[in-house]
């Protein structure tokens, strides 16, 4: 499935036609090569995928972020994007050990559900999960995707995610919207505001929902018409 290639109403389609409800099942078994970890510019990282990996490590957001991740302005969506800074020798995921990943138990949420990838369907508010072609591993266990999720803590709604991607879009158009008139000092300000509401401002010895949702809160009160 390629799925660059598809206009939008064709790609909601297949990947509605090829979503996995929470109780289907797919194989697949890792092997441990650590070829997933290598040749990546693209880890992202949402609010609480930040949120769990600053927990596991004892370490506050903004500290996980200055050690391990860069931050940028995506040049379509003009807000900040936060991904995982990869080590120079063939572009190495920062926490890809000599044992595998040092934080297997928080790995970012594109991490973890592979081999499962997963969409957002806008006009429906909802996530649907597809299984991609394996490119490593083997087909030697079967999983439910309910019990893949839960291994990493993840459900099968994950509400986090869902406010996260009504969020980005809100904060998007309004940058969109705006950018053009802001002098420099005001839109560093705004970006600066919305990476440290999203990202940063979090007590990670609380629960990661109830701060986020404060935190839309105040974002949406600072930034008018968000």
């Amino acid at each position: 499935m390629n799925l660059k290639d598809m206009d939008p109403v064709a790609l909601t389609q297949q990947l509605e036609a090829c979503a996995l409800g929470p109780d289907d099942t797919f194989t697949f078994s890792c092997d441990r090569c650590g070829r997933c970890c290598r040749e990546r510019e693209d880890i992202l990282l949402n609010p609480a995928d930040l949120f769990r990996i600053a927990k596991f490590l004892g370490l506050t957001p903004k500290e996980v972020t200055a050690g391990y991740c860069e931050s940028y302005i995506g040049p379509d969506s003009r807000i900040p994007i936060l991904r995982l800074k990869p080590k120079p020798y063939r572009n190495t995921c920062p926490f890809l050990g000599p044992h595998g990943c040092k934080i297997h138990e928080a790995k970012p949420t594109v991490c973890a559900l592979f081999p499962l990838g997963r969409a957002y369907i806008a006009p429906k508010d909802k996530l649907v999960y597809f299984c991609q072609p394996l490119t490593c591993g083997s087909d030697q266990k079967t999983h439910t995707v309910r019990e893949w999720l839960a291994d990493f803590g993840l459900s099968y709604e994950d509400d986090d995610t869902l406010r996260w991607l009504r969020l980005a879009p809100r904060l998007s158009l309004w940058m969109l919207h705006k950018e053009s008139s802001m002098s420099d000092a005001v839109r560093n300000a705004a970006w600066a505001i919305m990476q440290s509401l999203c990202y940063f401002q979090y007590d990670i010895h609380q629960p990661f929902s109830e701060q986020f949702a404060r935190n839309t809160d105040i974002l949406l009160q600072m930034l008018p018409g968000v």
